[in-house]
């Protein structure tokens, strides 16, 4: 082969590769992708502050760190500890009164983002509107009632109102759990601090202790801190 087509061949297969490469577009597309996944997770080249590993772990929400408990995390933002005994899962310490583990676990999550809407705004929404709701129970410190949250769903939830209690954003303490079954979950979810919120999940047979459970929430969660 002659000097001029070797030249040729080879100028026409660079050309082929780089037509081959990403685009400036899909660069960019990828670039912003990871800047967003990167808000809620360490990255390579993060500067991670420095905090007693023994003791803490280092969680990134938002964008921002923060130190947790290293006893209560469960990684990814999820802290958890037992119920009755406030033991963290991580501890020594199993449920007592050979409790399954599972059931026993009361687990709360620390999300990237905000809280779209609490259960007491779903509440009222639906009390407005004429769907179902109930009054079942009223005690010194819990108020349970029975709603259908959702105008598209006719299954109705149990609602737990902590009454000495609410949440940051000064709205009632709610959890709700599903009627489905006995053994269903109960969930909350909140606004805490800048741009961030807190999803619970535990086991519907620790519905009627919820203002206590919400409590000891409200102890861990002072626990965390911004680095």
């Amino acid at each position: 082969m002659s000097q001029f087509p070797r030249i040729f061949v080879t100028a026409l297969t660079l050309l082929m590769l780089a037509a081959c490469g990403p685009s400036d577009v899909q660069l960019a597309e990828r670039a912003e992708k990871m800047r967003i996944e990167c808000l809620d997770k360490i990255c390579n080249g993060d500067v991670v502050p420095a905090v007693d590993n023994s003791k803490v772990v280092v969680e990134k929400k938002a964008g921002r760190y923060f130190s947790v408990p290293r006893s209560y995390s469960h990684g990814d933002g999820a802290l958890v500890f037992y119920w009755l005994n406030k033991k963290p899962m991580t501890g020594a310490d199993l449920p007592e009164n050979g409790q399954n583990r599972v059931h026993a676990l009361i687990e709360f999550f620390l999300e990237g983002k905000p809280a779209p809407i609490e259960l007491s705004d779903m509440v009222a929404t639906a009390v407005k509107e004429g769907r179902p709701a109930a009054m079942v129970s009223r005690s010194k410190d819990l108020e349970v009632r029975i709603v259908q949250l959702r105008p598209e769903v006719k299954d109705q939830s149990s609602i737990f109102i902590a009454r000495d209690a609410t949440f940051p954003s000064g709205k009632p303490a709610m959890s709700g759990c599903g009627r489905r079954q006995s053994d269903d979950s109960c969930s909350a979810y909140f606004a805490w601090d800048k741009n961030l919120s807190i999803t619970v999940r535990f086991n519907q047979r620790h519905a009627e202790d919820w203002p206590q459970i919400y409590a000891e929430i409200t102890r861990v969660l002072s626990l965390v801190k911004p680095l």
